[in-house]
């Protein structure tokens, strides 16, 4: 075998470890709320805020990062005319390939859908501990250990409501879930789930 050919194969090798998503630094989110409304628009807006907390850097084309990995975030406006939700989802789902779903999911019919589709659901008012945890909002701190009703009221204006809340948990449950697992652990949807329902269980932020 020439120098030439061992070269080839070794850029080939190379090429396969650095973009193989399996070995990526990055993970694809579909967020699904009724963007086109306030509700959403909040939803949306406290999720983002905690993709913007932390791991920054520069020259960045993702939309924040989540447990240290870039994370890019396929927005879909349940109230979007035309065509049934299911369709886009999977066309989402298709194209992209994201780890979790996230927005206004649990007790929807999307939510079979993303499930049979093997990604995992993430919605803090899924669980028991949702209404404690809007009951003391005051109690709920940012990444950093920061009073989140605070930092969010300095960077916007005004405190955050329900719907940012229930955004911004979700963002923090996908983050500490990617910081305590590997790339072979997150393509295992079981295990993703399990890690997930483990991670809104406990309840402390």
């Amino acid at each position: 075998m020439t120098i030439q050919t061992h070269k080839k194969i070794l850029l080939v090798l190379v090429s396969c470890v650095c973009f193989s998503p399996a070995w990526g630094h990055s993970f694809n989110i579909v967020f699904i709320a009724p963007i086109s409304e306030p509700a959403g628009q909040s939803a949306l807006e406290g999720f983002l805020f905690a993709t913007r907390e932390q791991d920054s850097h520069a020259f960045e084309e993702s939309d924040g990062h989540l447990g240290g990995l870039d994370s890019f975030v396929f927005r879909i406006d349940s109230e979007l005319k035309p065509g049934p939700l299911h369709s886009k989802v999977e066309a989402i789902i298709r194209e992209n390939e994201p780890l979790f779903a996230a927005g206004f999911i649990a007790g929807t019919k999307i939510e079979s859908v993303l499930e049979k589709n093997a990604v995992t659901v993430v919605d803090p008012i899924a669980v028991g501990l949702w209404p404690s945890l809007i009951s003391s909002p005051e109690k709920i701190h940012t990444m950093d250990g920061g009073d989140f009703l605070d930092v969010f009221r300095q960077r916007h204006g005004r405190p955050p409501d329900l719907n940012t809340i229930r955004g911004y948990l979700a963002a923090r449950v996908i983050a500490r879930v990617v910081r305590k697992s590997d790339s072979r652990q997150r393509s295992d949807p079981g295990k993703l789930a399990a890690a997930v329902s483990m991670e809104l269980q406990r309840g402390t932020w």
